[in-house]
């Protein structure tokens, strides 16, 4: 939820950092989640707020792992 940081990309690729309403309307299979630090509060949103099921992928703080919603 920065809103400084949405409407911009990820700095160095071309993948547009959405509020969760705009990703959301997208229906995403998948969702890159950066912050890492943040994922339980960040996926209990999804769940509640959206109603949202699929695939969460955190490639940090260490290993990349995925997350089955």
């Amino acid at each position: 939820k920065a809103k400084l940081k949405q409407g911009l990309y990820t700095p160095g690729s071309s993948i547009p950092i959405l509020s969760p309403e705009e990703g959301m309307k997208k229906n995403p299979d998948c969702i890159l989640l950066l912050a890492w630090n943040f994922k339980e509060e960040i996926i209990e949103e999804f769940r509640q707020t959206y109603n949202w099921s699929g695939k969460v992928i955190l490639p940090l703080p260490n290993y990349p792992e995925t997350i089955d919603i």
